[in-house]
């Protein structure tokens, strides 16, 4: 990612935080084909693994950027259980089986 890209994403995370006052925290269950983030402040979101188009690391956030122009901001130091890591394969396995059930098809 470039420098250019990095700080805008920054301003944009700046900009949520100012809007919206403190820090969004968001509860994350993952299960075996998807996550649902909760903010609290409503019903939770669902994404699916294989709606997840790509990832993005910034000094302070990891970015998931879906499918439907969809995104999920999450604190580098906002994981209390499991890692980043963990998530990137779990993605990168339902996408795989995703694959492998249109080869059947």
């Amino acid at each position: 990612m470039s420098v250019c890209a990095a700080l805008d994403l920054k301003k944009k995370y700046l900009a949520f935080r100012q809007k919206n006052g403190d820090e969004a925290r968001r509860t994350i269950t993952c299960d075996r084909t998807g996550m649902s983030i909760d903010s609290g402040s409503g019903e939770p979101l669902r994404i699916e693994y294989t709606d997840v188009l790509e990832h993005r690391e910034t000094p302070h956030l990891y970015l998931l950027l879906c499918s439907g122009h969809m995104g999920v901001q999450l604190a580098r130091d906002g994981l209390t259980t499991g890692s980043w890591n963990a998530l990137l394969k779990a993605i990168d396995r339902a996408k795989e089986e995703a694959a492998a059930m249109q080869d059947l098809i």
